[in-house]
Order: structure tokens, then sequence, then C-alpha cells
């Protein structure tokens, strides 16, 4: 068992292969609340904009009373979110009737921070990008302990 340990995987695979990561990550650190796992796309560019922020880590309670406070519509985009492992294409997000992913961000964000009663600068997902086909393609994370209380809450 490692305590207090940070380890970090860096690649360059495929979004499903992302996703599988993810989801292994989620249950590693619901199992060991110590450990802290990034994975990281060798293609992914983040977001460095003005509104990058902090990205916010909820437990299942917090994402409960977070989730049944926003808008239908948006709830659909979570649970796209939960079940995708915790990445999701703004394509994928439109495809669910969501085509302003910057208002989705912008409100799951201000709900975020009102459950947890904060006013700095945090983000329930963060942006980032990457060349799927030749072509630029942005994408929506949560962070991996997050994830674990959504798949927890919706039973995934």
């Amino acid at each position: 068992m490692v305590n207090a340990a940070t380890v970090t995987l860096s690649f360059s695979g495929s979004t499903g292969a992302i996703s599988q990561l993810l989801a292994l990550v989620a249950k590693l650190e619901s199992a060991e609340p110590n450990a802290s796992l990034v994975v990281e796309d060798s293609n992914e560019i983040p977001y460095a904009g003005p509104n990058a922020g902090v990205p916010v880590t909820l437990t299942e309670a917090q994402f409960k009373a977070f989730y049944e406070g926003i808008d239908p519509l948006y709830q659909k985009g979570v649970k796209l979110i939960a079940a995708k492992g915790g990445t999701v294409s703004c394509d994928e997000l439109a495809a669910k009737g969501i085509d302003n992913p910057g208002h989705f961000k912008s409100r799951t964000s201000v709900r975020a921070r009102t459950v947890l009663k904060m006013d700095r600068r945090v983000q329930f997902a963060t942006y980032f990008s990457k060349m799927v086909k030749g072509e630029k393609r942005w994408f929506l994370r949560v962070p991996a302990a997050t994830l674990a209380a959504m798949r927890s809450y919706f039973g995934i």
C-alpha cells in the first residue's frame, strides 16, 4: 500500500482507452483515499484561458445536492459524463441537446460553488483540447474522485 503518494501516468492513446483508465483511477481512489493518480494524454492541450479555474472534488452527498439543483437538460450532460468515464467531448454534449458547452460548464461550476459554499474560482469540469482525426476537438473532464461519487450516485 502506498500512503500519500502521487503517481502520474502520461501516454498517448485513444479516447476510449483514456476513459477506461480514468474509470480505473476513480475505482482506486475510492478504495485508497490517500492515492492520487492523474492520467494525462500527451496529445491534450489544457485550456488556460481567463476562466480556467481549479477543478473541485465532490463527495457523493455533495454530488446529490449538486445534481438535484441543476437544470434537467444539464442533468443529462452530467449523466453522460459519468457514463463516459469522466471525460466527454463537446460534440457528445451537443448530441444530448447541450449546444453551448461553455454555458453548461459555467452553470455546473456555479452550482458546485454553491453546494461547496465557495467564492473562489473553481470548476465542476475542466476543458482540454486535442487533435482527433486531424481536427481540434474540445472535451470536458471531471476529477476522478468526483467521477467516483457520480458513478456511485447513478449506480454505474
